[in-house]
């Protein structure tokens, strides 16, 4: 078993931003973190780059009966769903149906305590640095990535600290750049390669949007 590479989530922010200096300082490039532990990482990158920070307030829709399962998530107004793995699963788009509604309801009640009177950041025809502490099945980055499709950016680059060998091959797939500081072979999970790796609170977020979110051009 591997043993933790990472501090918390600003150490792996930390280290991340060390590789993808290249993007430091460049006009029409944006940090976005994905709400919660995201966004702790993503704070690091774009103090690190001097780039504006955003974020997306995301949502994994689990299984009926395993509700760590990840069958889909909801980023923004998206909503995901991974078919083949609910039709491995046995559930069907009407069983989640109660699921995806109070997740909506909560992806709505994060943004709009995160962003407060701030007005969202402009996205389009920008290069997006897409952040998320790791990634595990990839269905909240997933909805992510189809999520600012919508937006007409006009590039994506996920930058995670750690990732599943297949996660990272399947991203290089879908997006314009993946940088992962780490794909073992054996993964059991996200945390296992954080020393600390506690749930973030809306408190958290809301501090690390508000000592970095910029102001809208």
């Amino acid at each position: 078993m591997a043993f933790a590479v990472f501090e918390n989530r600003s150490d792996a922010g930390r280290k991340l931003a060390a590789a993808l200096m290249e993007y430091s300082g460049l006009r029409d490039h944006v940090v976005v973190g994905l709400a919660r532990g995201g966004v702790i990482v993503a704070k690091e990158i774009a103090m690190a780059l001097n780039l504006p920070l955003e974020f997306i307030s995301v949502r994994k829709i689990g299984a009926p009966y395993a509700p760590e399962l990840a069958l889909g998530a909801i980023a923004g107004d998206v909503v995901y769903l991974n078919r083949s793995l609910m039709e491995r699963a046995g559930a069907s788009e009407k069983e989640l149906e109660h699921f995806i509604e109070l997740e909506k309801r909560e992806a709505a009640r994060r943004e709009e305590v995160y962003r407060g009177e701030r007005k969202p950041y402009p996205l389009k025809k920008q290069t997006v640095i897409l952040v998320d502490d790791g990634i595990a099945t990839g269905a909240t980055l997933q909805a992510s990535v189809l999520y600012l499709r919508k937006q007409n950016v006009r590039s994506i680059i996920v930058a995670v600290p750690v990732a599943t060998a297949s996660a990272v091959a399947d991203f290089q797939k879908e997006v314009d750049r993946v940088v992962c500081l780490l794909a073992p072979p054996i993964f059991l999970g996200v945390s296992q390669f954080y020393l600390e790796f506690l749930p973030v609170s809306d408190e958290e977020v809301c501090n690390a949007l508000k000592s970095t979110f910029p102001k809208v051009p």
